[in-house]
């Protein structure tokens, strides 16, 4: 990599130019540089899953989600998903089972779920 430019840094993110070669050209891409997060699936009862509505502003009305947020710093994954869970539900789970990771949109953000 040739380049790197801080072009914003948020509150918990930061947007990165950065310049790199591919197939004999020099490019530049935006990257959205964001910390891990948890999301997680409560199931109460046997076929029935919680959602939480929330304001969400780039849509500018509250929209039906699952319990999700950003990792404190030095936090496991499953100490974040029982905090979130309880910030956002007021609920506490007994049993949890790791479903499944993955990069949100990999082609522009480093946001690992």
């Amino acid at each position: 990599m040739k380049n790197k430019k801080i072009i914003f840094r948020g509150e918990g993110f930061s947007l990165v130019s950065e310049y790199f070669k591919a197939r004999g050209k020099e490019i530049e891409m935006n990257i959205v540089r964001y910390p891990k997060t948890v999301a997680i699936i409560p199931v109460p009862k046997r076929g029935r899953v919680m959602l939480i509505k929330q304001y969400r502003h780039p849509f500018k009305k509250k929209i039906w989600e699952i319990p999700a947020g950003k990792l404190d710093l030095k936090e496991s994954p499953l100490r974040g998903a029982k905090r979130e869970l309880r910030e956002e539900t007021g609920f506490v789970a007994r049993k949890w089972k790791k479903l499944f990771s993955f990069y949100i949109s990999p082609g522009y953000s480093t946001e690992y779920m």
